[in-house]
């Protein structure tokens, strides 16, 4: 019945741990009444039906991966502009971008539970960081692919070529400053300058 589907709330008393482990104030943590504790919490803590949930002590080397390399790709990109680089070199900064932006990316399709489903990101710009991401990621792939091969023959359409691809690269280094700072499982994170810290970590590794 729909009364027995659903979850039964129950309370656990504080437990001593280590400082990570500590409870909200008045002592006490919700818990899912569903036989099963998350490991590494003294005391119980919240659980759901079925398989008992872990606790992520740590990000997924794949999800790092991705604002890693892409922040260091989208960053590379907007220096190489700024910079003022011409010819035969600005054409390798830029594929080098594209290149480290590609590797973010597939890292983070390969965590993916169901990676033939990865197209859904595209489906709501409208309120999704996430997808503005990957938009950004594509617009930003095509102007760096256009403005390497114009770079190579100097082209005068080169230069606004690549400041096009620059203004993709840091829409896509600010979406995912974006979806640090909407990461609610992270206080740390929700704070005002975390998009332009993860832009200016972008432009240093870039330039670095």
């Amino acid at each position: 019945s729909r009364a027995s589907s659903k979850k039964r709330w129950i309370w656990h008393e504080r437990a001593p741990g280590r400082p990570e482990d500590a409870m909200p104030a008045g002592g006490t943590r919700p818990a899912l009444a569903s036989g099963g504790v998350i490991p590494g919490w003294p005391g119980g803590g919240l659980v759901s039906y079925g398989p008992t949930p872990w606790v992520q002590r740590h990000w997924d080397l794949r999800a790092a991966a991705n604002f890693v390399a892409g922040g260091a790709g989208a960053g590379l990109v907007i220096v190489a502009v700024v910079s003022g680089a011409r010819g035969v070199p600005a054409s390798i900064a830029f594929l080098a971008g594209l290149a480290l932006v590609g590797v973010g990316l597939l890292a983070v399709w390969l965590e993916i539970g169901r990676p033939l489903r990865a197209i859904n990101v595209f489906r709501n710009p409208r309120t999704s960081w996430m997808s503005r991401e990957a938009i950004a990621g594509l617009v930003l792939g095509a102007f760096a692919l256009v403005a390497a091969a114009l770079h190579a023959t100097e082209s005068a359409a080169a230069a606004a070529a690549g400041a096009l691809a620059a203004l993709a690269a840091l829409a896509f280094v600010y979406s995912q400053g974006r979806i640090l700072h909407a990461a609610k499982g992270i206080p740390g994170w929700r704070t005002a300058a975390t998009p332009a810290l993860i832009v200016a970590t972008s432009l240093v590794e870039g330039a670095g």
